[in-house]
C-alpha cells in the first residue's frame, strides 16, 4: 500500500482486512467514478466527528483529520512526517507499546484508553478511547496502523448534559421536549403529555407533524426548528389551541444541542404559558389607548374652554372698570372694594385660562428640535418681568452660551414658568437671585437647573409640586393658577426627559430637568420613570 494513500484508514473496520483506495472503491469502476468516490472518501475522512489518523511503521503521521489535529492543539502540517513521540510525548508513553504490538502481531486492539495532556489543554489530563487497526499492503504485509480516537470526557459531558436536561424537564411546569434532526420526539416531560392529553408512548418516536398536525408544523414551527438545527438560539411567541385548555398564548425557546464535534444532534424545546401576562398586557394597552383618548379630549376641552370664556371675562372686567370710572366719587368704599374684587377675580381667571391654553398647547403638534440658546431666552424673560415690575431688583446669573436641543417655543414656555416661579417666591428677599445653569452627567447627559434664594418649600412637597392646581400657598400670599409647574413637567416629558425639585424652607429651591432620555434607556428602548 502506498503510504501517501489517505483513504486507508477509512476502509479498515476490523482485524486484518485489506483496504486502501482500490479496496474502498472497488476494482471495476470508471476513472470518473473512482475520482468522485475518492473525493467523497476524503471528505468523510476530513469531516469525521472522531479522531482519525494513519501511522507508518516508524509511528510517523502519514495522515490525520482536522478533528484529531484540533484535539492535539496543532495543525495537520505540524503532525505529518513526525513521530507520535515527537508530537505528543505524553500520549506516546501510554500507547506506543500497543501500537507496536499491532504492527508486530497484525491484530487489532479495540476499546483501549489512555490518559494524557495535549498541547490544546496543557496541564489538563484528558481521557481518550482508541481503536488501533493494522494496515496491510496488497500482499498482506503490515505497513502501518490506522487509529480512531474519541475524547471520553466530551462524550460523557454530552451524556451528562442530556441526563441533566431530562431531569430538569421532568420537574418543570413548562412544556419541554427534545426533538432530533428528523423532527421526531426523543424526550418529553409530563407537562407536555398532559397538555396534549397523550401518554409518552403516544408521542415519543413520532414526528411533530404526527402530534400537532402538518399545518401547524410546517406553517409555524418548522422554520424556527430549521434555524435552530443550524446552530441558532431561537425565541418566538404565538397563540395556539391547546387540546386540554383551549386557546393559549405561549413563548417558545429553541436551543440547539451541540455534540463534542460541534454538530447539532437535536433541539431542546421549552414552551411557557404566558396567557395571563399577555391578557394583562393587552388590557393595559387598551386602557392606555383609552387614557390617551381621554387626555386628548380633555386637552381639546381645556383649549375650547379657555377660548370660549375669554370674551365673557373681558366683558365682566372691562364693565367693572367702566362702572368704577363712570360712578367715580359717588361710590362708597364698600362698592369700590367690590368692583376691585370683581376685576381682580376676572384677572386671575384670565391668567388661569391662559395657563390652561398653554397646558393644552404643549401636548399638541409635532416637536421641532433645534439648538436653543437658553441663556438668551432667560435674559429676555427676566427683562420682561423687570419691565412689568420695575420696583423689583432681581439678579439673574446665567453663563453665556447655555444651549439645549428642543422645541424653541416650548422651551420658552418652560423657562418662563420656572423663572416666573422663582421671581414670585424671591419677593420677600432683599437680595433676590435667580441662577440658570447646566451640569454634565455621564448617563443623563446635560442636566439644566433654575435655582433661587426664595422662601423654599418643605422637602415632602416635592412629591406634589408638579400636580395641576396643587398650591403650597394661598392666592393672597402668592398669586398663581397652580398650572405653571404642571406645564413644565409636560414639556419636559414631551422631550423625553425628567424634572425634579429640591428645596428647604427659607433656603430657596432648585428645579432640575433633562431634555432627553438617559443614555442607558436610549440603548434599551426603555422609558424611565420620574423618580427624584
Amino acid at each position: 500500500m502506498d503510504r501517501s494513500d489517505p483513504y486507508g484508514a477509512l476502509g479498515q473496520s476490523h482485524g486484518t482486512r485489506r483496504f486502501g483506495a482500490a479496496a474502498l472503491m472497488g476494482k471495476r469502476r470508471s476513472p470518473e467514478v473512482l475520482e468522485l468516490q475518492a473525493d467523497d472518501a476524503l471528505n468523510v475522512y476530513r469531516d469525521a466527528p472522531i479522531g482519525l489518523c494513519y501511522l507508518d511503521l516508524e509511528l510517523r503521521y502519514v495522515q490525520i483529520n482536522e478533528w484529531l489535529a484540533a484535539v492535539n492543539g496543532l495543525t495537520i502540517s505540524e503532525h505529518l512526517g513526525r513521530t507520535i513521540g515527537e508530537v505528543l510525548p505524553d500520549v506516546a508513553r501510554g500507547v506506543e507499546k500497543q501500537l507496536r504490538r499491532v504492527i508486530a502481531s497484525g491484530e487489532a486492539i479495540e476499546g483501549g484508553t489512555a490518559e494524557a495532556e495535549t498541547p490544546a489543554h496543557p496541564g489538563v489530563v484528558r481521557t481518550f478511547e482508541h481503536n488501533f487497526y493494522p494496515v496491510r499492503s496488497s500482499d498482506g504485509t503490515v505497513v502501518g496502523v490506522s487509529c480512531a480516537v474519541q475524547d471520553v470526557a466530551e462524550r460523557e459531558s454530552a451524556k451528562e448534559a442530556f441526563r441533566w436536561y431530562r431531569s430538569m424537564a421532568t420537574a418543570s411546569r413548562d412544556l419541554m421536549v427534545f426533538v432530533d434532526p428528523t423532527y421526531r420526539y426523543r424526550a418529553v416531560n409530563q407537562a407536555y403529555c398532559d397538555e396534549q392529553r397523550r401518554t409518552p408512548e403516544e408521542i415519543l418516536g413520532h414526528t411533530i407533524a404526527d402530534v400537532l398536525g402538518k399545518e401547524t408544523f410546517e406553517g409555524m414551527l418548522k422554520p424556527h426548528l430549521d434555524r435552530c438545527l443550524k446552530g441558532e438560539h431561537v425565541s418566538f411567541d404565538f397563540w395556539w389551541t391547546s387540546p386540554s385548555r383551549g386557546r393559549r398564548h405561549v413563548e417558545a425557546r429553541y436551543d440547539p444541542f451541540f455534540e463534542a464535534d460541534g454538530s447539532v444532534s437535536g433541539v431542546a424545546v421549552n414552551v411557557r404559558d404566558t396567557t395571563d401576562r399577555k391578557q394583562i398586557e393587552e388590557q393595559h394597552g387598551r386602557s392606555l389607548a383609552a387614557l390617551e383618548a381621554a387626555n386628548k379630549e380633555l386637552e381639546l376641552f381645556s383649549a375650547s374652554l379657555a377660548h370660549d370664556l375669554r370674551n365673557p371675562l373681558l366683558i365682566v372686567t372691562n364693565f367693572s372698570a367702566h362702572l368704577e370710572e363712570e360712578l367715580g366719587d359717588s361710590l362708597d368704599e364698600q362698592l369700590k372694594d367690590d368692583l376691585q374684587r370683581i376685576r381682580g377675580a376676572g384677572g386671575h381667571m384670565m391668567h388661569i385660562l391662559e395657563d390652561l391654553r398653554d397646558l393644552a398647547d404643549v401636548s399638541r403638534g409635532e416637536l421641532t428640535r433645534e439648538e436653543v440658546d437658553l441663556s438668551s431666552l432667560a435674559r429676555e424673560i427676566v427683562d420682561d418681568l423687570s419691565a412689568l415690575v420695575p420696583d423689583r431688583d432681581v439678579t439673574l446669573e446665567a453663563e453665556p452660551g447655555i444651549t439645549a436641543v428642543g422645541d424653541k417655543t416650548l422651551l420658552r414656555v418652560l423657562l418662563s414658568n420656572l423663572l416666573q416661579n422663582a421671581w414670585k417666591y424671591t419677593r420677600p428677599s432683599d437680595d433676590a437671585r435667580i441662577e440658570l445653569g447646566v451640569e454634565k452627567h455621564e448617563s443623563d447627559g446635560p442636566i439644566y437647573y433654575v435655582r433661587d434664594n426664595g422662601i423654599g418649600f418643605e422637602p415632602a412637597a416635592r412629591e406634589i409640586i408638579f400636580r395641576a392646581y396643587e398650591r403650597l400657598h394661598t392666592k393672597g400670599e402668592f398669586p398663581g393658577s397652580g398650572l405653571g409647574l404642571a406645564t413644565v413637567e409636560r414639556i419636559v416629558h414631551r422631550h423625553g426627559g425628567r424634572v425634579w425639585a429640591e428645596g428647604a424652607p427659607g433656603k430657596g429651591a432648585i428645579f432640575r430637568f433633562t431634555l432627553s432620555p438617559p443614555a442607558t434607556d436610549r440603548r434599551r428602548g426603555k422609558r424611565r420613570g420620574d423618580d427624584v
